[in-house]
């Protein structure tokens, strides 16, 4: 933005790798040059670094969890916040335990004849975050999820509502799964 002309013109349409990639090969005598050609090599030197820390992550859950992996809409970071957030599933006496610590159990939000359920601002948000990610892949690509969804509205919840009974079958589908994994048990200590 506060660039001279000349290498603003040069940067301004390129984003993200294209940016760092032709920060890096900056020629010229500007003096802005070198500092933005070191920063674009220490972006894409970051961005190597990042994409060999997932390919780990992602090996590391795929001994681990492999069946959190095959579960529509988790990836190797979504997978890895449910592990991390539940520690010992053991610990946990049933899946309301982990419903409630991922935030996701329904708090009575009822007025007069009108009987609802609102979204719980408690628990691990991390988690919940994690759960609402899950929910969202799987509303738009997974045909289960994506009828349970148009149920659930044709019964007249809203978009939120929805969403939290979703996040609230999500929990209790990997509270089971992260029950049943041997190799879970005392991961998190």
């Amino acid at each position: 933005m506060t660039a001279p002309a000349g290498l603003r013109e040069r940067l301004e349409r390129l984003r993200g790798q294209q940016l760092a990639a032709g920060a890096a090969r900056l020629r010229g005598s500007e003096r802005l040059a070198p500092v933005l050609r070191r920063l674009g090599k220490r972006a894409r030197q970051l961005s190597d670094e990042l994409a060999r820390v997932d390919r780990e992550l992602a090996a590391i859950l795929a001994g681990l969890a492999p069946e959190l992996l095959a579960e529509y809409g988790v990836g190797p970071f979504v997978a890895a916040q449910l592990i991390v957030s539940s520690a010992d599933p053991a610990r946990m006496r049933s899946e309301a335990g982990f419903a409630s610590l991922a935030g996701t159990s329904p708090i009575p939000a009822s007025s007069g004849q009108h009987q609802r359920h609102r979204l719980n601002p408690g628990g691990d948000r991390q988690l919940n975050r994690a759960l609402h990610v899950i929910a969202l892949n799987r509303i738009r690509g997974h045909q289960e999820t994506r009828d349970y969804y148009q149920r659930l509205q044709d019964r007249g919840k809203n978009k939120r509502e929805a969403i939290r009974c979703i996040k609230r079958f999500l929990a209790r589908r990997f509270y089971r799964l992260l029950k049943a994994n041997p190799q879970l048990a005392h991961a998190g200590t």
